[in-house]
């Protein structure tokens, strides 16, 4: 397992770091102003697939890292704005240096992917790789470089840690003194955006609040043609366990074979609790929906919710698509990612996804005619805000 270094003085990788790591992109910006973002044709909402809100800033040495099987976005779209990569005021290394980035990709990819080429053009002596990796290589990722000490420079948390563990585990680095006048630095944020025990532990700031938890992971999504040739409109109503249902066995029968009612991330383990949880949130269920292990607890009473009437029945409601047929042959072999793209392709009629969706379906398939809706609701009662 990587410890921190038992030396103070900032290393050759720590001053790096700090450049490329900590004060990339928006950091840098912060730092001295002026970095531009790349726009695209597409509204950019916050990132998806991304739970845990805590990125590491590694002290292992720099490794080349392995590319994921799926593709990030594709290169920002030519009318990308120039970055202009400010003085972030480190001592930066002067010999050739390699700085290994990982994250979930998604929407985030548009940014680094014109971000970090533009970062090398400004300094020719660093070679940076990113990798936009499904979580699942993340989680397995990740651990495996901490115990091999060769980590990637930055990280997202594995899925099922939190902040705290690996702060305790000695996986990551705080930033307090990799960013020059980080007391200062820090005031760019709003009031709130640093807590202790999620991005603050025992004083030393570990993490940044780069997106919100306050977002939908688990929209309908779905195939506007197919849905209008079904008759059905999820835009007139909102629509109803029992109407999710009928609609994807109508979609599927439609589809005679060509493509089915819904299409489900099934390699992604967590994707299946992502659903059943909001389903059983808007059902009622008093789950907490804070990213970690709590997320599932009820925080009124301090009990777990997953015997929960509406866990149950909404573990029923993804039974009954099984038992129908409605459901994509190949979803139990698809990660968030791979299903994303399938849908484009016209193998399927709705999914249970975020709004990071959105921004890539615009950009790589312009033609496509998708649309959509909030998350299906209980057949009686009032539902509950997610």
């Amino acid at each position: 397992m990587t410890r921190q270094t038992e030396h103070n003085q900032l290393s050759r990788r720590d001053t790096l770091r700090l450049a490329a790591g900590a004060g990339a992109a928006a950091l840098l910006a912060a730092c001295g102003g002026g970095g531009a973002s790349p726009t695209t044709n597409a509204t950019q909402p916050a990132s998806g697939g991304a739970t845990t809100v805590a990125t590491g800033v590694t002290n292992a040495p720099a490794t080349s890292g392995a590319s994921g099987n799926t593709p990030a976005p594709s290169a920002a779209p030519s009318n990308a704005a120039e970055f202009v990569i400010p003085a972030s005021g480190a001592k930066l290394p002067t010999d050739k240096v390699n700085f290994h980035w990982v994250d979930s990709g998604d929407v985030k990819a548009f940014f680094w992917n014109a971000y970090f080429p533009a970062y090398q053009k400004a300094h020719a002596n660093i070679a940076v790789q990113y990798d936009a990796l499904p979580w699942t290589e993340i989680n397995k990722l990740v651990p495996l470089g901490v115990q091999n000490g060769n980590a990637p420079d930055v990280f997202q948390i594995p899925q099922g840690l939190t902040g705290g563990q690996v702060v305790q585990q000695g996986w990551v680095l705080p930033l307090d003194d990799l960013i020059p006048d980080f007391a200062n630095w820090k005031t760019n944020f709003p009031p709130g955006s640093f807590v202790e025990g999620l991005t603050t532990f025992k004083g030393k700031t570990y993490t940044l609040p780069f997106t919100t938890n306050k977002r939908y992971a688990t929209l309908l999504l779905y195939n506007a043609d197919y849905l209008k040739q079904a008759g059905i409109d999820p835009q007139a109503k909102r629509v109803t366990w029992d109407e999710y249902r009928a609609a994807a066995k109508k979609l599927t029968q439609q589809g005679a074979g060509k493509y089915y009612g819904v299409i489900i991330e099934g390699a992604q383990t967590q994707r299946w609790g992502d659903i059943v949880r909001s389903l059983a949130t808007v059902a009622g269920a008093m789950a907490s929906g804070v990213a970690g292990p709590v997320q599932d607890m009820n925080l009124k009473t301090g009990e777990y919710a997953f015997a929960s009437d509406q866990y149950l029945a909404a573990i029923d409601l993804l039974l009954g698509l099984k038992a129908d047929g409605s459901v994509f042959p190949g979803s139990l072999n698809l990660n968030a990612p791979q299903a994303r793209a399938q849908m484009p392709q016209g193998v399927a009629a709705m999914m249970l996804q975020g709004v990071w969706n959105i921004p890539q379906w615009l950009h790589d398939n312009p033609a496509f005619n998708f649309d959509v809706a909030p998350t299906p609701v209980p057949n009686s009662g009032a539902p509950m805000p997610q």
